[in-house]
């Protein structure tokens, strides 16, 4: 495993050696893959909600002729990508001062008609868990050079790890991953020492959850 760990950091963080990633993308932020894409300063980017093209969406230029989205190639074996989905979830706290106005509000939210004009709203970013709605033309026109695309993803998806263990939470948000290649990237760091260091910190998350 931990060679294996080696071998992808060294794989993932040449793209940035070579000087195909944007010199100052191991400080970008969250949004910072949106500006530089329609800034043209950058000519792809993972786009996990299509908030890129859904942001152009009332240029039909633009959305249409000067972007596009694509799948992710294979894997190196060949076998095609199975993609992560994550599923948004909505939570009542039993203590909640307002407690029936929650459960009446989530009751609303979650009719289809009602959760249709929200996901379809926002214009691709999340896809609707009801199937029926999936049916609804907004998911299903080919044309749409986007959301058609994002929609073949489903075909074949796995979960986060956090499904397995709230540990891979805390991975998560202290961005154990991110830390380790950025360290590769530009900090000098050994892909050897980069894998040990994270092993370690998420042996420590580990500990602490169990």
């Amino acid at each position: 495993m931990r060679q294996g760990i080696i071998d992808t950091l060294t794989a993932y963080t040449h793209f940035y050696k070579d000087g195909y990633v944007p010199p100052n993308a191991v400080d970008w932020s969250d949004p910072d893959n949106n500006v530089l894409f329609l800034s043209g300063l950058t000519v792809m980017t993972a786009n996990p909600t299509l908030s890129i093209p859904g942001s152009q969406r009332q240029d039909e230029v633009t959305y249409k002729e000067r972007m596009a989205t694509a799948p992710w190639p294979a894997k190196p074996n060949g076998e095609p990508m199975r993609y992560v989905a994550s599923i948004k979830q909505v939570m009542v706290f039993a203590d909640s001062p307002q407690l029936e106005e929650a459960k009446e509000f989530v009751s609303f939210f979650v009719q289809p008609e009602i959760l249709s004009q929200f996901v379809e709203g926002a214009q691709g970013r999340y896809f609707p868990v009801m199937p029926q709605l999936l049916e609804n033309p907004f998911w299903t026109n080919a044309s749409d050079p986007h959301i058609s695309v994002a929609a073949k993803q489903f075909d074949s998806t796995r979960p986060l790890y956090t499904v397995l263990s709230p540990a891979y939470s805390q991975i998560q948000a202290e961005n154990v991953w991110g830390i380790a290649i950025r360290s590769v990237s530009a900090d000098g760091v050994t892909p050897e020492d980069a894998a040990d260091t994270a092993i370690a910190e998420i042996k420590r998350i580990f500990t602490r959850w169990n």
